[in-house]
């Protein structure tokens, strides 16, 4: 098993199965109740944005939470087991569109973000406008992630 710190993720381009740049990590979330790693925040790179019809904030880059059942392998880079076109129907129809999905994601509602429990690595309690597949939903609490696959 690997360690890595959170200065050694944060910044790192975040890939999906085509080889498309969706942005850069910004932070991680961890579940409180387990202390394991349940996503990534992505700070979204203005194009992907549009691509997936997000809603862009007043000041700063759309954002987008990936539960780490999305995430295929993190090297230098975090590559998805997910492209940007299954994104944008995952986050319309909440389930992917092909047999890539396990049941559990398929089965996943669209709902609020941030499990309950679940914190950034500073602590603070996840929440969000949406999430969809391969985590729980939970309450919107005092952060917004954005968007959550």
């Amino acid at each position: 098993m690997s360690e890595y710190t959170l200065d050694d993720i944060r910044g790192r381009n975040v890939i999906d199965t085509r080889g498309t740049t969706l942005g850069e990590v910004e932070d991680v979330l961890f579940d409180s109740n387990n202390w394991q790693v349940s996503g990534f925040l992505v700070n979204l790179r203005r194009e992907v944005a549009d691509d997936l019809h997000l809603d862009k904030p007043a000041f700063g880059n759309a954002r987008l939470t990936i539960s780490k059942e999305r995430v295929q392998a993190m090297g230098e880079n975090v590559i998805l087991n997910v492209n940007t076109d299954d994104i944008a129907t995952i986050l319309r129809t909440g389930h992917a569109p092909n047999s890539q999905a396990t049941a559990q994601q398929q089965q996943q509602p669209v709902g609020t973000a941030g499990a309950p429990g679940s914190q950034d690595a500073r602590g603070t309690t996840g929440g969000g406008t949406g999430h969809v597949g391969g985590g729980t939903t939970g309450p919107t609490t005092e952060r917004d992630y954005g968007r959550r696959l």
